[in-house]
């Protein structure tokens, strides 16, 4: 599951791709787990993301989608519509014509992607990175709660307290901490 760094980076890279350009047309296969960008009347919009720990929120015109990425989830830009004999295009569960002629898709092969509401989690920390005099809060202020007690790789884990941390990241820190 990708973990804050991969998150962070697909939400600027949707930004940038999409500043100059808004949505004419939209495609849904049946397979799309992202239902709530469904209820979303997105042509003539423009698409942007910002992220927060493992999460990562659409806006259609200020208009929100919280997402997760899943195991295999990201976007994907075409110069031309692609066929089935490509993967990405193949499992392109959204397909999002652009203004520029560009096709702009979410594409999740293994299908664990899926929309969470229009806000942020709420079993969620603050981001590490983008909330972090939060994030410090958060943890000295909770740090008798009964999680402190448990080994540092379990609670590394726990996204309440450590949102966007996952097992790569829990290898790093804790193999820092023990040399």
């Amino acid at each position: 599951m990708p973990e804050i760094s991969e998150v962070r980076l697909t939400s600027e890279w949707i930004t940038q791709k999409n500043k100059k350009r808004t949505i004419t047309e939209v495609e849904y296969l049946s397979s799309n787990k992202l239902k709530m960008v469904e209820e979303i009347d997105v042509v003539g919009k423009t698409l942007s993301a910002t992220s927060r720990g493992k999460e990562l929120r659409l806006e259609f015109d200020f208009e929100p989608v919280v997402i997760t990425l899943g195991m295999s989830g990201g976007f994907k830009n075409y110069k031309e519509r692609s066929d089935d004999s490509d993967k990405h295009w193949k499992h392109s569960h959204i397909r999002f014509k652009m203004s520029d002629g560009d096709w702009f898709t979410w594409s999740d092969i293994r299908r664990f992607g899926k929309s969470l509401g229009d806000t942020w989690g709420k079993k969620r920390g603050p981001d590490i990175f983008d909330e972090e005099e939060e994030f410090r809060k958060n943890i000295i202020n909770n740090i008798e709660h009964r999680d402190f007690n448990k080994p540092a790789h379990e609670v590394l884990m726990n996204q309440q307290w450590f949102n966007g941390i996952g097992n790569y990241l829990r290898a790093e820190i804790l193999g820092k901490c023990y040399k």
